[in-house]
């Protein structure tokens, strides 16, 4: 038999371990959690997207885009970094689509000439609103962040994914805080 010896660290002394001896197949599963990493680390991506056709005639009243995510923060002290990529098609003036969580408004711009254009005609326009939002839901329950929008004008109302022909996309990422 051989036997190998084993050696004692005092607790004033260093043990050097060769580069790359500890790999991810040593260390126990979740031993790596998002609590050690570094803040600003994203532990987790979520992403959500819909071509359902919603037209938004209400120049007072939000409603949903039929755009949602949801996501279960690891840490309440953790932030969610909300991105949208909505679609949108409007003639003449446009309208505004804001971000929330559940039923809490969470953007920063909520004015209804957020995407505005006046030619003087009934030109129309589109293309993809994108917003983006740091939040802190101060959670580990499920969050469901989704869009809301609605038009500058009735008589022309803002579109989001007009004839279900256009994805729009809401990208979710946990970051520690």
């Amino acid at each position: 038999d051989h036997l190998m010896a084993l050696s004692t660290i005092g607790a004033n002394q260093i043990a050097s371990l060769p580069a790359s001896s500890v790999g991810s197949s040593q260390l126990a599963s979740g031993a790596i959690t998002s609590a050690v990493m570094p803040t600003g680390t994203v532990v987790q991506v979520v992403q959500g997207s819909t071509t359902t056709h919603k037209s938004h005639d209400s120049t007072s009243t939000l409603s949903d885009t039929n755009l949602s995510a949801s996501i279960t923060p690891s840490s309440a002290s953790n932030k969610i970094f909300v991105m949208i990529n909505q679609h949108i098609y409007f003639q003449r003036y446009g309208g505004t689509i804001v971000i929330l969580r559940g039923s809490t408004n969470i953007s920063a711009v909520t004015d209804t000439y957020q995407n505005y254009m006046n030619t003087g005609g009934d030109i129309s326009f589109r293309g993809y609103a994108t917003h983006s939002q740091l939040d802190s839901p101060n959670t580990t329950s499920a969050v469901t962040y989704k869009t809301q929008a609605k038009s500058y004008s009735t008589s022309y109302p803002l579109q989001c994914q007009r004839g279900d022909r256009w994805t729009s996309f809401i990208t979710l990422m946990e970051v520690v805080g």
